[in-house]
């Protein structure tokens, strides 16, 4: 996944141009959330992550109260994983745990130096979170 949102920000940077609407419209879920995530970080992608935010709201993968969230990078229990990959983009690594038809993942923030920040999901909301080191 992140080898295709890696290719997709190479090609908006390289062109110049903003993704047309057929592009994102043939986005997966959840890869338009991650790579909301991933171009809200930086002011020079502001426009199309306002695009992409807009889209994701059309589809209804987050709530309007997640929307609120992900505007100010918040991540908290009970929202979607979708809403938490908006917020905070992709994160550094994933653990996933298959058990009795739930699946479980560790995202694992690096934060620098030691700090990182640990949020579980179960079936697609976030159950907890944990920081370590900060």
């Amino acid at each position: 996944m992140k080898n295709t949102l890696l290719a997709v920000l190479i090609a908006v940077t390289l062109s110049g141009c903003a993704l047309t609407p057929e592009d994102i419209a043939r986005i997966p879920d959840r890869q338009l959330c991650d790579l909301h995530g991933t171009l809200a970080r930086s002011p020079l992608h502001a426009n199309e992550a306002a695009t992409l935010l807009q889209e994701i709201v059309q589809r209804h993968l987050v709530t309007e109260e997640e929307r609120g969230l992900i505007n100010q990078k918040i991540v908290q229990t009970g929202m979607s994983e979708c809403a938490m990959l908006s917020a905070w983009g992709s994160p550094d690594r994933q653990n996933t745990t298959l058990t009795a038809g739930l699946t479980s993942i560790q995202h694992v923030y690096r934060r620098g130096g030691l700090c990182a920040q640990y949020v579980y999901t179960t079936n697609g909301v976030v159950k907890s979170i944990q920081t370590s080191g900060c």
